[in-house]
């Protein structure tokens, strides 16, 4: 297991270059697996984007010639207007007006059938020329598209869920990052460490990534929140009342004064958001407690650290004062600069925290937290919140990162260099998001030289995959599959196991979400004639609901593409389980399935399950085990 002892400098050295080369080799052999000729489809791409820049020409001069058409047919109207004016004139006026009606009918009638001429002779036939152009180039540019998007779709088709997790794990060895949230590392972060399950709900997981640090478990969480926060609703009415004003000459008069009075309530209302953190759990400093948020963040210039520093040393001497006075443990280090930057006050275990934070410690801290450079890409972005054996890790940059991994992300393009392109930074930007929300802990020696203490697992749980992990499978659905038919908001889904059968597990899906009730509330307003008005305040009363659905969660063993050949057989066997796409969705080789309630379409659905993806596989094996140890 290669140890990392500068973080900082390492990626830039090392790991970095790694997972950007790796990226770019991976997705060649998907190239060389997928038999696409790629010299073959540059070609394509090269004649695409020339028949593009062609055919937009040709189609430029079709829309000129319809706008040359278009003008002149106004031109002939406003002529065959002036002809019709200068006749009418001619035929009811007197003669003064005779040579200007003669000149208005002959330049009206001429110009009028010069355009009608033009447009009939010349016009029609070049638009129909450059029509007819326009239609060949965007023929041949559809023919060359789909060349080329074909190609693409057939590397495509090998994209899989995971692909940054496997090349992140084969080139950074010290970071293990797992496919899935097994029951193993739930019941070890539960059991050993008091990790507690997300019962609350008003929250749903819909991401969870795992992994381990020398043995040690970590997990990437997204979860989808929410909450109820005061929202205020307007209501206006306009009244009238008289007003005595003066004409400025000691005269005074009655007029009617209108005034637009507002009324306002204040009324619960649900908010929805999403919080991703990081959680690592070790058995080194067991005792400690602290929390830091970020300070530095704003600071640019050396200057201005050093100045921060200064001011927040002579904060921590008062604090250390304070403390001995009061005979509290707390005591600063000597390295100003990290207390000042990391800004853990609250520790309450001077020798624990001394026991993780030592010289290289402190040092690779305050690297991180320095302000942002090209080589220090978030800089202070982050919140460490310790609590005794676990360690969050709050990012603003994990707000930021698109966790799923999905492979339908890359659909549209056509170009498979472009293509390349973009998925190395995919992986890049994966890979350096994950990376620093775990620098803080790996900037840590004893974080990865503390190996945890052998744990005893169950022979047996009572489900493949942990409610975390149900929560983010479910969730990989529309949320409208589970919402009550009346909701009018987002639900937030709740997983409970209820059995397990081979690979599969059968789960509960309560969907929590919110009708809305119109309701209209009178509140008294003072208007200018100082005098008390009612207003009419709508507003929305929000009624919880709740919608209860069932689902399947099974581990197909296998990859995008070994699902993809099965998928029409599998739906035929199951009559159609797959025939809705709001009804299921694969993702990291498990297949989720909302579940029919007639026992027909249950028994269709397990025999095909069995059948396509070893569904009772795990008792099938054991029987036949039992039965041979029989003999």
């Amino acid at each position: 297991m290669d140890e990392i002892l500068e973080p900082l400098d390492e990626y830039n050295s090392l790991y970095k270059g790694k997972v950007n080369d790796a990226s770019g080799v991976y997705f060649d052999e998907l190239v060389e697996e997928s038999e696409v000729d790629l010299e073959a489809h540059r070609t394509n791409v090269k004649n695409y984007e020339k028949a593009k820049k062609d055919y937009e020409a040709a189609d430029k001069k079709s829309s000129n010639m319809k706008g040359v058409r278009i003008f002149l047919i106004v031109c002939a109207v406003a002529f065959g207007i002036t002809f019709l004016a200068g006749l009418i004139v001619l035929l009811t006026d007197s003669y003064d007006n005779i040579a200007g009606a003669i000149v208005s009918i002959s330049v009206g009638i001429t110009l009028m059938v010069g355009s009608i001429l033009l447009i009939t002779l010349v016009v029609n036939q070049r638009a129909r020329r450059h029509n007819a152009n326009a239609a060949k180039h965007k023929k041949n540019l559809d023919e060359l598209y789909k060349k080329c998007v074909d190609d693409v779709n057939r590397v495509l088709a090998l994209f899989d869920w995971n692909i940054p997790v496997k090349i992140i794990r084969e080139n950074v060895p010290l970071i293990q990052l797992d496919d899935y949230f097994d029951m193993k590392k739930y019941d070890y972060l539960y059991s050993k460490y008091g990790l507690g399950n997300n019962k609350s709900k008003d929250s749903s997981t819909v991401f969870v990534l795992s992994g381990t640090i020398v043995g040690n478990p970590f997990l990437l969480v997204r979860n989808f929140n929410t909450e109820m926060s005061m929202h205020t609703y307007t209501g206006t009415r306009i009244i009238s009342y008289p007003v005595r004003v003066s004409d400025g000459h000691g005269h005074y008069h009655t007029v009617m004064q209108h005034q637009t009075i507002v009324g306002t309530v204040t009324k619960p209302a649900p908010t929805y958001g999403y919080e991703t953190y990081l959680v690592y759990a070790s058995d080194a400093a067991p005792n400690l407690t602290f929390s830091r948020k970020k300070t530095a963040d704003k600071l640019g210039s050396e200057k201005e650290i050093e100045k921060f520093v200064k001011s927040e040393t002579k904060e921590l001497n008062k604090k250390a004062t304070k403390a001995t006075r009061k005979g509290q443990s707390f005591t600063a280090m000597t390295n100003s600069e990290f207390e000042a930057l990391f800004h853990a006050w609250d520790r309450n275990n001077e020798v624990e925290f001394r026991l993780l934070y030592t010289p290289l410690a402190q040092q690779n801290t305050v690297k991180l937290l320095k302000s942002t450079t090209p080589n220090n890409p978030y800089g202070d972005d982050f919140r460490f919140v310790k609590k005794h054996c676990l360690n969050y890790i709050y990012s603003d940059h994990d707000d930021r990162l698109d966790v799923y991994m999905r492979p339908d992300r890359w659909r549209g393009y056509y170009s498979l260099d472009t293509l390349k392109k973009d998925f190395v930074t995919y992986v890049n930007e994966y890979f350096k998001a994950i990376y620093f929300d775990l620098a803080p802990l790996i900037s840590i020696p004893l974080y990865q030289q503390h190996k945890p203490i052998e744990y005893i697992y169950k022979e047996d749980y009572g489900a493949n995959l942990p409610p975390m992990e149900d929560e983010a499978f479910i969730n990989g659905m529309p949320n409208k599959s589970f919402q009550h038919p009346e909701s009018k908001t987002d639900a937030i889904l709740k997983a409970s196991g209820v059995s397990k059968k081979g690979n599969t597990d059968k789960v509960k899906v309560d969907a929590y979400s919110y009708k809305t009730v119109p309701r209209i509330e009178v509140v008294m307003v003072l208007g200018g004639d100082m005098k008390m008005h009612h207003v009419d305040v709508p507003y929305l009363e929000y009624v919880p609901l709740k919608q209860t659905s069932y689902v399947s969660i099974t581990n197909t063993n296998g990859n995008k593409k070994d699902f993809d050949s099965k998928r029409f057989e599998f739906d035929k066997a199951s009559k159609g389980s797959l025939s809705n796409s709001a009804h299921y969705s694969y993702s990291r080789g498990f297949l989720t399935l909302l579940r029919a309630l007639d026992s027909n379409s249950e028994s269709d659905l397990d025999n095909a399950l069995d059948t396509f993806f070893g569904y009772n596989n795990k008792e099938k094996n054991s029987s036949e085990s039992q039965s041979d140890s029989g003999k």
